[in-house]
């Protein structure tokens, strides 16, 4: 492609627009790992129910015929609310629009006919319907053959009903069957037949067959007058026919996929048979396990990046997946399960930290990498030009249950994300969190343990129970300050892991006395959750609220009071400091 430059979708290179419409766009892409085109979708589907789409989406990568057009991959865009579906590349795009003027001359009709047919069937014979034919949703491929394209998607599985009657309305007004406005129900598949019928009349014609402003008066028309030709172009006798018996407005006298089949139009008056219509046979429906179904659509765009990168590898319950001190030359992408980052991986040896869990100290779940650390002290040995400069584990992480995983070298990870500038700003960014998280419990764990002063719990006597929330989004700090309350007693701590969970706990009236409040969290930072609160019609908007900075980087106090917390502390925190903290905010419940 020269010196150009496009833009990216993890590793599809996008090329050119191939269309748009209402509620769609799509571009033509080249997948880098393969070289092969294919068509990018973008649709506003995933405004439907997420699960009903995952089942439909689940069935459509199942099909396989020749005139059907394949679904590689669907990517869920969830910032943008938005499905990305990759396609089979049909190089001439759309055999007919309603728009043309120029009429299909009737034997090229026929050979795109014969194929329409024949993937119609297909869907029909697995119990799925259409609904939206029109000649825009058949692509012709460089081959001249045609197939079948934008079938089913949030439509399939709740349209056909085990009583084989749908109440939904649906599709392109000018193509729809006259029965699917009533109030009974209708039979898709013989719905689908009319369509076809409109599709063949519509490019035979370079016109449709009935007309009007809306959909009730195309169905009105329809059903008021008989259908007529134009005198031009000059049409068979057997086409004819068939359109007749396609769109007759009775569906029960109208003919099946079976009986389009074997219409004499259709095969040449019996010298080119179709293929045994495979709807002879009883509807099969698709079957989907509910791994295909959670499996239909990628929700991780960094994955779909690196899928090609990485090996596949299973470990069982309790396996340890890497040691602390071990060189970090592995990483892993949790495809399914958790796996339990141990509390001695960060020397952390607090007989409160975790009563329930009493040897974990973080769980990272599916769709989380463990190990970037090594990946972040490659990227710095990129940058210094030491190739020697490696990572060591950090951290030892075992699995919690059975875990598979996609494994990648941290050379294989800086190829795959060579081109996905936002993938590998992702990953550094990950690892920097946690290894500021992991300074950040050490500094708090070393401060507690080097306190001279630390006072028993019994010195802490409030006049009750104490209601404390505490907004933080680092998971090990949570637990740290969790075990250190719990050694002051006389404390109810509720966690909530950003500002935005904060201010929402507020306006659904929390009691509690006294709000500890961290000032940098994703979602909303501590300073616009306090300013928030603040602007709150409810008793809870007058409570103390205590700034809490990190050691690592951090906000001044001069910030935090401006916008209105009544204290502020530096991490690293430690018993001591959480006792003064809330003596000195709630005097009023301890005794003088």
């Amino acid at each position: 492609m020269g010196d150009q430059s496009f833009n990216q979708l993890n590793q599809y290179i996008l090329i050119k627009d191939l269309g748009r419409g209402a509620h769609s766009k799509v571009k033509l892409a080249m997948n880098q790992l393969d070289n092969h085109l294919y068509a990018i979708k973008w649709t506003d589907a995933r405004a439907n129910s997420l699960k009903a789409v995952r089942k439909e989406i689940a069935v459509l990568k199942k099909l396989n015929h020749p005139n059907i057009r394949t679904m590689h991959e669907v990517i869920d865009d969830a910032e943008q609310k938005e499905l990305i579906l990759v396609l089979e590349y049909c190089q001439e795009g759309p055999i007919f629009t309603r728009y043309n003027r120029v009429p299909v001359e009737e034997n090229t009709l026929l050979s795109y006919t014969r194929d329409i047919v024949l993937g119609l069937d297909y869907l029909h014979s697995l119990n799925i319907a259409h609904m939206d034919l029109k000649p825009e949703n058949m692509l012709k491929c460089t081959g001249g053959q045609v197939k079948l394209a934008d079938f089913g998607v949030s439509f399939i599985h709740d349209l056909v009903s085990s009583s084989g009657v749908a109440k939904r309305m649906v599709g392109t007004p000018a193509f729809l069957a006259p029965e699917v406005l009533a109030e009974a129900g209708y039979d898709p598949f013989r719905a689908d037949i009319w369509s076809l019928g409109v599709c063949m009349y519509n490019m035979a014609c370079a016109q449709l067959p009935f007309t009007g402003k809306t959909v009730f008066q195309i169905v009105a028309m329809a059903l008021a007058q008989d259908l007529t030709f134009p005198v031009e172009p000059q049409l068979s006798d057997d086409f004819k026919d068939l359109l007749r018996k396609m769109l007759c407005v009775d569906p029960v006298t109208r003919l099946d996929i079976a009986g389009v089949m074997a219409h004499p139009w259709i095969t040449s008056k019996g010298e080119k048979p179709l293929d045994r219509p495979l709807t002879e046979s009883p509807h099969a429906v698709v079957e989907v396990t509910e791994e295909e179904i959670a499996s239909a659509i990628r929700t991780d765009p960094l994955a779909a990046v690196l899928q090609p990168a990485f090996n596949l590898v299973e470990f069982k319950d309790g396996d340890i997946l890497m040691r602390k001190g071990d060189i970090g030359e592995v990483m892993y992408f949790i495809n399914k399960g958790e796996c339990d980052v141990l509390i001695d991986a960060l020397g952390v040896d607090l007989d409160t930290i975790a009563e329930e869990e009493s040897d974990v100290l973080v769980v990272r779940v599916a769709g989380e990498i463990v190990g970037e650390i090594a990946f972040l002290k490659a990227m710095e040995g990129i940058r210094e030009k030491r190739p020697d400069i490696r990572g060591y584990r950090t951290a030892t992480v075992r699995a919690r249950g059975p875990v598979e995983c996609l494994a990648v070298t941290v050379a294989d990870m800086l190829v795959a994300l060579g081109n996905d500038e936002f993938s590998r700003m992702r990953i550094l960014r990950s690892a920097s969190s946690k290894l500021d998280q992991n300074e950040e419990v050490r500094l708090q764990i070393n401060a507690q343990q080097t306190a001279q002063d630390v006072v028993t719990p019994k010195a802490f006597n409030p006049s009750r129970k104490l209601k404390v929330l505490y907004a933080e989004d680092s998971m090990p700090t949570q637990m740290i300050v969790k075990a250190f309350f719990r050694k002051i007693g006389n404390v109810d701590l509720q966690i909530v892991s950003d500002g935005k969970k904060a201010v929402d706990a507020c306006k659904q009236g929390l009691d509690v006395d006294l709000i500890l409040m961290d000032c940098q969290m994703p979602v909303l930072d501590g300073l616009e959750a306090t300013r928030q609160i603040r602007l709150l019609e409810l008793d809870i908007a007058k409570v103390p609220i205590v700034g809490v900075s990190s050691g690592i980087q951090g906000m001044s106090k001069d910030e935090c009071m401006a916008i209105g917390m009544n204290d502020f502390v530096l991490k690293p925190l430690n018993v001591q400091l959480l006792m003064d903290v809330v003596r000195s905010n709630l005097p009023h419940l301890f005794e003088t």
